[in-house]
């Protein structure tokens, strides 16, 4: 998943696509070791259904992949425009017991894509959620398109990264 979450203004036909994440950086074929990397499962993947529709569900995927494995897919149909069909949100948890992280200098980079290619308007934002429930956002706007697109960004204390909780992909 508050403030900045995704969606937008004008009008958004359904998009009828459905987005994949997957961490790391580089075209591996063996397994990945970025702290989500989906090999195994949706690694705690949730979508909140109180803030958002357009998102319906999560899934783990074998292909396509960007390294490794696996990827997280998540089923998308984004519509109107206004309400809680025009955005969305999954949340992937830092901790299994809900505890904080401390992410302070660490780099996040995330590889995302569509299929099929999603409106040339959606953007993804990443948000890391802090133990108060502050948000930072380190990546915004990013494209996607049925292309992998890779976005990066360090992360910092004054943000709340060194109290992280949950990372959001809105």
């Amino acid at each position: 998943g508050g403030g900045g979450r995704g969606g937008g203004g004008g009008t958004i036909k359904d998009a009828g696509c459905s987005l994949l994440t997957d961490a790391l950086v580089d075209h591996s074929t063996t397994t990945c070791n970025a702290l989500f990397n989906f090999e195994s499962g949706t690694e705690g993947a949730t979508i909140p259904t109180s803030t958002q529709t357009a998102f319906t569900g999560v899934t783990k995927t074998s292909t396509p992949t960007y390294c490794g494995g696996g990827a997280l897919a998540i089923a998308a149909s984004f519509s109107g425009s206004s309400g809680l069909s025009i955005k969305a949100e999954v949340d992937l948890p830092l901790g299994t017991d809900g505890g904080a992280r401390d992410l302070d200098g660490r780099v996040i980079t995330v590889h995302v894509s569509a299929n099929p290619a999603c409106d040339a308007t959606l953007k993804m934002n990443i948000v890391v959620i802090d133990s108060s429930g502050a948000q930072q956002f380190p990546l915004r706007n990013v494209p996607l398109t049925a292309n992998w697109t890779t976005a990066s960004a360090t992360l910092s204390a004054d943000a709340g990264a060194n109290s992280a909780i949950k990372i959001a992909l809105e």
